[in-house]
């Protein structure tokens, strides 16, 4: 499931719920954009840190199925603007923050994500 929004969203916050709900996700890849502080067009909204952002997507989760536990298993993390140490040094803190495999998809792939996504496939062939 990919989602323009987020639950936090004031705008969008249903319309990401919704897909949540009706994705009923074994596990979740959360997004995360280093340059962003605020929400996009309303910048008087703060973004949660990034612990609390896995916290409510993954309370949401349940809310449709409260016996499921589905985890956010690990971080897609825009790097853009950052030089490559800087950005690598960065993808290491967050990953020291919450830990979690965190990457720059674009920049460096996938493949930190890879063995968490097909760990939490619950049910699912891999």
């Amino acid at each position: 499931m990919e989602g323009q929004g987020a639950l936090n969203h004031p705008r969008y916050s249903g319309v990401t719920l919704g897909l949540l709900h009706g994705t009923r996700p074994d596990a979740m890849v959360l997004c995360h954009d280093l340059r962003r502080t605020a929400l996009g067009l309303l910048p008087q909204v703060a973004l949660p840190s990034l612990r609390r952002a896995i916290e409510i997507n993954e309370e949401a989760a349940r809310w449709a199925e409260p016996d499921r536990a589905p985890r956010v298993i690990g971080l897609s993390v825009v790097t853009a603007g950052l030089g490559d140490d800087e950005a690598r040094a960065a993808l290491r803190r967050l990953t020291g923050e919450t830990g979690l495999p965190a990457t720059d998809v674009l920049r460096y792939g996938a493949g930190e994500l890879v063995p968490p996504v097909r760990a939490g496939l619950v049910g699912s062939a891999t």
